[in-house]
């Protein structure tokens, strides 16, 4: 979660999870998940930004939909 929710560095999410370095971290994340801690927040940055514009296109079509279609 610190990962796709924080800004935290991997430096800092490793001290906090108690790890003895970022790199035991690292090696361990990608053990669990198949990527490193800097792609997986890469991935899900990209998803977040993009489920984000999905709904903003929702917003604007029912907008523009509204603005058609009502009735007056």
């Amino acid at each position: 979660s610190q990962l796709k929710y924080t800004r935290k560095t991997i430096q800092e999410i490793s001290n906090d999870l108690n790890f003895p370095n970022p790199s035991f971290f690292g090696k361990f994340f990608k053990q669990h998940t198949g990527m490193t801690p800097k792609a997986y927040r890469i991935v899900e940055v990209s998803k977040f930004k993009q489920a984000l514009n999905e709904k903003r296109m929702i917003k604007a079509a029912n907008t523009v939909e509204a603005f058609f279609f009502s009735e007056k």
